[in-house]
């Protein structure tokens, strides 16, 4: 598979640039300060999940191809793997007693906490389901009456339980642990853009990394999927086979009837992978290797998440959303306490806390990694309850319809161009559609559109389905499930299922123009 591969390297200093690295007549360039997209990032909670133009100082063009091979007892995949993350304290590699001043900060008066493990908080909401207990599993609900013929399904995801996700440090005395990530990726170059197969390689490399050199000790990359992740993915791909085949799709993959779509990242590349394993299990029928098309595109043209290169107001909506009585008065308030509160237990001054510590505490302790021994339930609740306010307060202001114009428009457009076609029985219409990304963009987003409320933040291996289904009398009804449960849309009838025509005109409002999102307009469906 011959691929061009861009890397952006963004400018971090006072550097300006008055040209963009290459221009078109045909697409429109928004440059934005660094500062707001950093902003933008901390008000989402997780890094790289918000797009914005930036000052590009070097564009590195390589050619080159990536067949991923997996490894795993028993069998071979095409995936990319990464391993668990599970830390350990290593002989001589104790951390600062505690009761002591950070050393790293002379300034700091305020103790180490005491870490400890709290395994009885690893099946937070938050850390999704355990693949290894079926009774935790979120299947698909039966399908309505036989009246009604299934004819398409597009499922959104959360990629699956990951690493730490910045690479500043939680709090004092996390650098005496030692995080092993144990497996990898390995891959191949090729410039096969057509086959299904290719002959079993006779060579391929693997990707590893240092240890000790990257942000945390050990060898995990921030934000990597871990084996657990990659478990639940696949657990999730095969509810998904017990529910749509062969009612809607065929037992071995058919690339005609799927399209298989990534943002590309690594962590959500390899839990698509890791659903579409389950889902399709692997067949080892002769001396080929199956290749699967997994759909990428560059991150300026990713609508899975907020794209204020591709709708630049959100830049506006963002700053007054920051500055509302209502976000004033919940930060001076709600925000202020649980400030205190974190200081506290982690040791850390308020001043000090930064933006992470709802990524530190919930990603530690669903991995089993040591955390503050003052952290419990309640403490959670309030972090949970205090990134949906941050959320949701920005992607629905002034009001959902206007919010989610600029934040998930795009791709609602996409999703009503897609059931279109199916209901009009187009030929180049897919009758199963998987869209991987994050938490905060597409799936709260999505739910924030469709007026779906849920008392906790998405948790790992979210899903969102959107079945599509004919009614013997011609008719068609959209049916929405999040996470096995089917949840009613505002004019949903019997069996919670919505006209189609209901379901366009609720999403029709939300779907901006293209003055308002120029370049999601220049570029095909």
């Amino acid at each position: 598979v011959t691929t061009v591969e861009c890397y952006v390297v963004l400018d971090d200093g006072d550097k300006t640039f008055s040209e963009p690295a290459w221009t078109s007549t045909t697409h429109t360039h928004t440059y934005m300060a660094d500062g707001d997209f950093r902003a933008i990032q901390n008000s989402v909670l997780d890094r790289e999940h918000v797009h914005w133009r930036s000052k590009a100082i070097a564009i590195i063009v390589s050619i080159g191809a990536v067949l991923t091979l997996m490894y795993a007892p028993y069998s071979a995949t095409i995936s990319w793997l990464y391993s668990p993350a599970e830390p350990f304290i290593e002989p001589g590699d104790a951390a600062v007693p505690p009761g002591q001043p950070d050393p790293a900060d002379p300034s700091s008066t305020q103790p180490f906490p005491v870490l400890v493990v709290k395994s009885e908080m690893k099946t937070l909401h938050y850390c999704g389901f355990n693949p290894d207990l079926n009774e935790t599993f979120p299947h698909i609900p039966p399908p309505p009456s036989s009246d009604f013929t299934l004819i398409q399904v597009q499922n959104f995801i959360r990629h699956g339980a990951r690493f730490l996700n910045n690479d500043r440090q939680c709090w004092p005395g996390q650098d005496g642990i030692t995080y092993n990530c144990s497996l990898t990726d390995i891959s191949i170059a090729g410039t096969n853009l057509s086959d299904h197969a290719i002959q079993h390689p006779k060579r391929i490399y693997r990707h590893q990394y240092i240890k000790d050199r990257d942000a945390f000790r050990g060898n995990c990359r921030l934000g990597q999927l871990t084996s657990f992740g990659y478990r639940q993915h696949v657990a999730l791909g095969s509810i998904f086979k017990q529910a749509y085949i062969p009612t809607l799709l065929d037992a071995n993959l058919d690339p005609k009837q799927v399209y298989f779509r990534s943002h590309d990242m690594p962590r959500t590349l390899m839990s698509a992978q890791s659903f579409i394993k389950g889902m399709f299990p692997d067949k080892v029928t002769s001396e080929f290797t199956s290749l699967v098309d997994l759909w990428t595109m560059d991150v300026d043209d990713e609508d899975e998440v907020i794209n204020a290169h591709d709708c630049p107001g959100v830049a506006e909506q963002r700053k007054e959303a920051l500055s509302s009585p209502a976000y004033i008065q919940h930060e001076a308030t709600f925000g202020q306490r649980l400030n205190e509160k974190l200081s506290e237990i982690t040791g850390i001054p308020v001043d000090g806390l930064g933006t992470n510590k709802f990524d530190c505490l919930f990603v530690s302790l669903c991995a089993g990694d040591p955390v503050p021994e003052g952290v419990d339930y309640p403490l959670m609740q309030d972090l949970d309850e205090e990134a949906r306010f941050r959320l949701y307060h920005l992607i629905q202001y002034p009001n959902r319809i206007e919010g989610s114009k600029l934040s998930i428009g795009p791709l609602l457009r996409e999703i009503v161009f897609g059931m279109e076609r199916a209901v009009s029985d187009d030929p180049k219409s897919h009758r199963f559609y998987l869209y991987s990304g994050h938490d905060s963009g597409p799936i709260m987003l999505l739910l924030s559109a469709f007026s779906i409320e849920d008392e906790h933040w998405a948790p790992f291996a979210s899903y969102i389905a959107l079945e599509l289904y004919r009614h013997v009398n011609g008719q068609h009804f959209v049916r929405v499930i999040y996470n096995g449960v089917v949840r009613p849309l505002p004019t949903s009838g019997a069996d919670d299922l919505i006209a189609f025509d209901q379901f366009r005109a609720m999403l029709l409002p939300m779907i901006p123009t293209s003055q308002e999102c120029p370049d999601v307009y220049q570029r095909p469906l």
